[in-house]
């Protein structure tokens, strides 16, 4: 295919778009599984094992209106499947004061659960 010739990509395009229509049935049960209220979260507890340097990347802390208690923050993960509770900023240490409002959450690509069990990207928060 000749990248510089526009109107056969676009017609390639379009050939492939519609050919996976073609084979793609709707999957009412899957729709219907991500549609449906989530039940309650349940917790465990694990153990850190080790701790790696992840290099410099953009991070994403989460203010709320509210004062956040000593057990209060975050489930977030890098996999929908499997998020860690990461609690606000409620702890007194010797580099800044504590800020009980705030959850430095993580990474921008970083999933969250949010409202009715859904994850979302911390981007999108």
């Amino acid at each position: 295919l000749d990248s510089d010739a526009p109107d056969a990509v676009r017609e390639a395009a379009a050939i492939a778009k519609a050919q996976r229509a073609e084979t793609a049935a709707p999957d009412e049960d899957a729709a219907a599984a991500r549609d449906a209220p989530a039940g309650p979260v349940s917790l465990e507890q694990w153990t850190v094992s080790g701790v790696s340097d992840g290099g410099v990347a953009d991070r994403v802390a989460v203010d709320f209106t509210t004062l956040l208690s000593n057990d209060e923050g975050l489930l977030v993960g890098s996999s929908a499947k499997a998020l860690a509770l990461v609690l606000g900023e409620t702890a007194t240490g010797g580099f800044v004061p504590p800020r009980p409002f705030r959850v430095n959450a993580g990474p921008v690509h970083s999933y969250v659960l949010a409202a009715g069990g859904k994850t979302t990207y911390l981007s999108e928060v």
